[in-house]
């Protein structure tokens, strides 16, 4: 008999698999009774979600057995329209995920990851975008939002972006989701400008 952490483990599974960025309900940001101000680990995790669904920017490349990896260089890329793009957060002291045992994912957990990546067939592209770049992205594009003044560097966590191949969406999540050092597996709507 399967214990109780084994079919939670699979039904979660199960429900990964069927769900698409189509089946996550529109943003809708939190707001303070109190003050009328979203808390600011609220409203980090807000901002990342909204990362998440603008993306970001593809930089530099690094080409290493046959695939484009991507690192901290320069210069936009632009995929065909097949393509998907995947985040993959990476855990933080913060991360409300358990598995992340509210520590930082390691050198080593990232490596790992980023190697699992590289090795899929599927994957055209793997960046790597620090908690500053995100940050950066972000301030950019939520410039004119109000509250912006309450995210600072490091609130928005590292990670992984995937360009993907339409078919190898699902070969990423199954890839990552459950590794040391993953929080958050997201599948993009719209590619990173």
């Amino acid at each position: 008999m399967k214990s109780t952490e084994d079919r939670l483990r699979e039904a979660l599974k199960t429900v990964g698999d069927t769900m698409g960025s189509e089946d996550v309900p529109p943003m809708r940001s939190p707001v303070s009774r109190r003050s009328g101000l979203a808390r600011p680990a609220v409203l980090a995790s807000a901002c990342a979600v909204v990362l998440v669904l603008i993306g970001g920017l593809v930089v530099g490349g690094l080409v290493v057995g046959g695939k484009t990896l991507t690192g901290n260089g320069g210069g936009a890329a632009s995929s065909p329209p097949e393509d998907k793009h995947v985040a993959v957060y990476l855990c933080t002291k913060t991360s409300s995920n358990a598995s992340c045992g509210h520590a930082e994912a390691t050198d080593a957990q990232k490596a790992n990851i980023k190697e699992r990546l590289a090795n899929i067939r599927q994957v055209r592209q793997v960046a790597y975008e620090s908690k500053l770049q995100a940050y950066e992205r972000v301030k950019k594009a939520f410039s004119d939002k109000k509250h912006w003044e309450t995210v600072k560097p490091g609130d928005i966590p590292e990670a992984f972006r995937v360009q993907v191949s339409n078919d190898g969406v699902k070969l990423v999540q199954q890839a990552v989701i459950g590794l040391p050092g993953v929080d958050t597996v997201i599948v993009e709507d719209k590619p990173r400008a």
